[in-house]
């Protein structure tokens, strides 16, 4: 499905959501919406993030179809981490264009981001190629991989911190 070109005019109207990356003219987009959190430690200013590979992410991923944007949270962040989350707030919704490695085709990861808190493990990791580490904000900015994932954790700062997290 291709994304409305209503998406491109970032700046013009507030309510639109932010793109990163140019979309390549010649090349068909598929449209990917996510959500992803900002899950502060309880004791400490640091929030969780995941290392997959080398690369490094926020808890979170794909949404499937018919999946709303907060159940598509709680059930990556379980997945992932094995830990419920409490959603706290919307940060607000970002995206990232990716072109393929074999430059054929592109994908806008468009994420919904919200700052949230662990709340009770519950199973196991069932994504055991993922690695849950506890970063400073600005060790999360300099390694997220995301242009979408380093703006929200901009956001996540600028809201005054809870010690409640």
């Amino acid at each position: 499905m291709e994304p409305s070109l209503s998406v491109y005019t970032v700046g013009i109207m507030s309510q639109l959501p932010l793109i990163f990356g140019s979309r390549p003219t010649a090349l068909p987009m598929t449209e990917r919406p996510g959500s992803y959190a900002i899950v502060f430690h309880p004791r400490k200013r640091r929030m969780a993030v995941m290392k997959i590979g080398e690369r490094l992410y926020l808890p979170g991923g794909g949404r499937e179809a018919n999946e709303s944007p907060e159940a598509c949270l709680h059930r990556e962040v379980r997945e992932e981490t094995g830990w419920c989350v409490n959603i706290h707030s919307l940060l607000g919704q970002a995206g990232d264009i990716l072109v393929a490695r074999d430059h054929h085709s592109a994908l806008l990861k468009m994420g919904h981001f919200y700052t949230a808190s662990f709340t009770q493990w519950v199973a196991p990791v069932q994504e055991t190629s993922h690695t849950l580490l506890w970063l400073s904000p600005e060790q999360a900015l300099q390694s997220l991989v995301h242009h979408s994932h380093r703006w929200a954790v901009e956001q996540a700062y600028k809201e005054p911190y809870d010690s409640n997290f």
